[in-house]
């Protein structure tokens, strides 16, 4: 008969003390112990994990008032979005002026941290999208047209990528390194508000901006830069107030060459000859007369190909 004596323990994988970040993954592994004609022996459990889910949570601060904005002053608008949830997520933000006589031209961020709006630096955000680790928070600047004052009430949405919706909603496999993700208490929806002639005068400059970004596609599907690659540049113009004498000049990069006919304005092709429209691919560079151009902004885009 064996003389046998049996001690169970629990071998925590991770640490005692864990941080709730959504995507932790939480493991452990039981350990028996026990004595067989007195030699001890142990044997292993089978390892049960999980992933902590992500909570889907934010919130729209707005600036406290400073007083009225003069009739026909441009203005920025200035919001804080806060990312209450337990992971990194990414948000669309929206903004709308309520009023007659104003527009939201774009939303830009806070690039330098400086909590005051320059066109110079805190440039429009990515089709509006901004991501924030869990407990961030950031300004952003909805950017408003001419006539501020009259623009009453300016409105910013913020709407969790993941999803959103009645809170305890969960995604399946949506939150951070694969786990669930959870709609929180806010329903990861939610609106800032600055209403009345009250609005925070943000804007320290109105000055237009030119913000370029690129894309690269290959034969395979991949984004690799080589040889035959083709790249395409985005030119993002914003205009806050009306401007004129606009030209917009970028020179074809050295050891590239300019695919013909691939020039557009705001999704339109242009020639690549000097004739009647406004754009031309000639003599190593594109160059776009816009002329006068209105409050808002302004998409060229042309490609080349690594030679």
């Amino acid at each position: 008969m064996w003389l046998c004596a049996f001690a169970l323990t629990m071998a925590l994988s991770c640490a005692q003390a864990l941080a709730s970040t959504a995507g932790t993954v939480i493991s452990n592994t039981a350990t028996l112990s026990f004595d067989i004609a007195g030699v001890r022996h142990t044997v292993s459990s089978n390892t049960a994990s999980l992933i902590l889910a992500e909570t889907l949570d934010v919130s729209v601060e707005t600036d406290a008032p400073s007083g009225p904005v003069p009739e026909r002053e441009e203005c920025a608008v200035g919001f804080v979005v806060v990312n209450h949830g337990s992971g990194t997520e990414t948000f669309d933000l929206t903004a709308q002026a309520e009023g007659q006589g104003a527009s939201v031209l774009f939303i830009a961020g806070d690039t330098d941290g400086g909590q005051v709006y320059d066109a110079a630096v805190d440039k429009p955000l990515a089709n509006s999208q901004l991501t924030l680790g869990s407990g961030a928070r950031t300004h952003v600047f909805a950017v408003i047209g001419s006539d501020c004052a009259k623009a009453g009430t300016i409105r910013l949405r913020a709407l969790a990528r993941t999803g959103s919706g009645v809170p305890g909603t969960v995604f399946p496999g949506q939150g951070d390194g694969g786990g669930d993700a959870i709609v929180g208490k806010t329903g990861a929806d939610t609106n800032g508000t600055v209403t009345g002639t009250n609005l925070r005068l943000l804007a320290k400059s109105v000055q237009p901006s030119l913000t370029k970004s690129q894309t690269v596609e290959t034969s395979d599907g991949s984004a690799t830069a080589n040889a035959g690659a083709i790249v395409t540049y985005r030119l993002l113009a914003a205009f806050p107030r009306a401007t004129t004498g606009v030209e917009i000049e970028d020179p074809i990069p050295a050891g590239t060459a300019y695919v013909p006919g691939s020039l557009t304005l705001d999704g339109a092709t242009l020639s690549d000859a000097g004739d009647d429209d406004p754009g031309q691919a000639e003599d190593g560079s594109i160059l776009v007369g816009l002329g006068e151009v209105a409050p808002g902004t302004r998409i060229i885009a042309f490609k080349v190909r690594i030679l």
